[in-house]
């Protein structure tokens, strides 16, 4: 135990009272901060006051039971400010705004391990300027100007909202981890539910008619019915390992109110979440880059008021984070209304560093030019800030969102602003238990796999003799051999002269993709390649069938890539991996 913790005790040293502790907690806070920030762009009205007080008196009382006496004088502090202003019928200014703002990031800091231990210190410097802050209030010699006064509330409906309500008795709290075990014997259950209906359908070919029958009617409606739970089992698990989006977008609210404030910027927030849910992990994976694009956007995108209205704008600057559907991908989208990125200052910092020759900077389109911006140390930034100028941020952004599978790119228009979208897959190979539907394929003794959701089956080719062809929606496609792009030999296999075209369609782009045999339907639990310790361009992916052979799940994103593979990172690399595999 370190100096100035204390031993856990009573309640606290109840694993799982501390547990929900915790989580309530988290809650809570993460509440009290969106209303906060809500507060700092917008007067709160008397019903965010009181709900603003009575989450601070839940912290407070909470954290009594607990004896967590450091976390109860800092809330005890906070509540007693919001509750001048609660009961004077004033609106929060600024400035009592961003101090409790950070009385709540204190509060975070004091939260407890998972022990129980939690520090002790008296010598809080929030805890001071609160009493400071309140007392200067209260005296009329703070900064009174500041205040606005808000109508009375009315007595009507407010009945019972000061009941301390913040706990619900119907919710139960889960950890994920806890969780991963139940989703992945679903999808196994899901599995072997498929082996079991594909050994019926075998067995019928074997037996007489009658047989047959009387195998279908004993068996066929049990394994529906099991199907069927089956499937309700795995959507509802699926939907409990879901977050809505919206609660990352009330850290980038907050984020992006501290940037402009901090730089002298007028802002305008413009969050559109569309009531989108998105798997907790992934969402914290993202959160990162989401909350770096956006300082960046204040930061570096947006200008000076006076600038903005020599330019004839509005001099409040407007960003927009939109997060979006679509049937095989989210996106999430960062639109600025400022400056634009200068493209001919990027060309200049190429050349400088060397990554551009002087001629090839001069011929570079914009999307050359952008996508450099996405490169370790490259920052056109004339000053260092805390949010930018130091070269760090855009390549972490463009790792993490390769890493789970996505891409990310920007669109800029000089002197109106820029865009960035971050592309994620739907169904990511890099959630974990996450039941994935294929197509498998079987090239001699591999056995190769392409999500469902990206492919589908257009016709048998026997003839290879003509390079496109029309794809469903009616456009004229490249056709392209998988072996030949994965290095596998064209002429393995039984079925060598029966050929399958399967349409691959993802955001690169759309393709024919030349395959050995029928692809066949089938669900699989994928392990991603990096969680195996193995890198291959082409295969993101492996999975074990349930007959015990193992299948590696393709990457269509990298296939149908129209510059192939990295010159460092050739399709050797993938036929390597699939005959060590096999």
């Amino acid at each position: 135990m370190q100096a100035g913790e204390s031993q856990p005790t009573g309640f606290a040293a109840d694993a799982a009272l501390l547990n929900d502790y915790i989580s309530e907690m988290s809650e809570i806070l993460e509440r009290l901060e969106a209303e906060l920030v809500a507060g700092c762009t917008a007067p709160p009205g008397a019903d965010s006051l009181s709900s603003i007080y009575r989450g601070l008196h839940t912290v407070k009382g909470l954290s009594a039971t607990f004896g967590f006496e450091t976390i109860v004088r800092l809330a005890h502090a906070a509540e007693d400010l919001v509750k001048f202003f609660k009961e004077s019928s004033q609106s929060l200014p600024d400035d009592t705004c961003e101090l409790l703002l950070q009385a709540v990031d204190q509060l975070r800091l004091l939260q407890p391990d998972d022990s129980g231990q939690v520090s002790n210190q008296t010598d809080l410097p929030i805890l001071d300027e609160l009493k400071d802050h309140g007392e200067a209030l209260r005296a009329g010699t703070g900064d009174s100007h500041k205040l606005i006064k808000h109508p009375a509330p009315s007595q009507q409906g407010t009945t019972g909202r000061e009941v301390d309500s913040v706990r619900q008795d119907s919710a139960i709290r889960v950890r994920s981890e806890d969780l991963e075990p139940l989703l992945e014997a679903i999808g196994l259950g899901c599995i072997y539910c498929d082996s079991l209906q594909e050994g019926l359908r075998v067995i019928g070919t074997l037996v007489s008619p009658d047989v047959r029958a009387h195998l279908m009617r004993v068996l066929a409606g049990p394994l529906e019915g099991l199907e069927r739970v089956l499937k309700q089992s795995q959507e509802q698990g699926e939907f409990i390992r879901t977050v809505p989006v919206k609660r990352i977008f009330r850290k980038v609210e907050r984020a992006a109110w501290e940037v402009a404030k901090r730089s002298g910027k007028q802002i305008r927030l413009d969050l559109q979440d569309n009531d989108i849910r998105l798997d907790q992990a992934v969402l914290g994976d993202i959160s990162g880059p989401l909350m770096h694009i956006i300082r960046n956007a204040v930061d570096h995108g947006l200008e000076l008021p006076d600038q903005r209205q020599a330019a004839g704008k509005d001099p409040c600057g407007l960003v927009t984070l939109t997060c979006q559907a679509e049937q095989t991908q989210i996106s999430f989208e960062i639109r600025d209304d400022g400056a634009g990125i200068d493209l001919h200052k990027v060309a200049a910092k190429a050349v400088e560093k060397g990554l551009l020759l002087p001629a090839e900077a001069q011929q570079a389109d914009p999307k050359q030019l952008t996508d450099l911006i996405f490169l370790p140390s490259f920052s056109t930034a004339e000053r260092v800030t805390e949010t930018s100028g130091r070269g760090v941020g855009m390549d972490v952004v463009a790792n993490t969102v390769r890493r789970l599978g996505g891409r990310a790119e920007v669109t800029t228009d000089p002197g109106a602003g820029s865009r960035f979208v971050i592309h994620l897959p739907r169904v990511s190979v890099s959630a974990h238990s996450r039941l994935l539907e294929v197509l498998l394929v079987q090239h001699g003794a591999h056995i190769l796999a392409l999500p469902s959701q990206n492919a589908q089956v257009i016709a048998e080719s026997p003839d290879g003799s003509s390079n496109v062809l029309v794809a469903p929606n009616g456009s004229v496609v490249p056709r392209i051999s998988l072996a030949d792009l994965l290095a596998l030999d064209r002429d393995q296999g039984a079925q060598k002269d029966r050929r399958t075209v399967l349409f691959v369609h993802c955001e690169r782009g759309q393709a024919g993709l030349e395959v050995t045999g029928v692809p066949l339907p089938a669900r699989v639990l994928p392990v991603p390649l990096a969680e195996l310790g193995i890198s291959a361009w082409g295969i993101q992916a492996a999975a074990i069938l349930p007959a015990g052979e193992l299948c590696l799940i393709v990457d269509p994103e990298q296939l149908i890539d129209p510059s192939g593979p990295p010159i460092d990172q050739p399709a050797q690399e993938a036929k390597k991996l699939v005959d060590l595999v096999y």
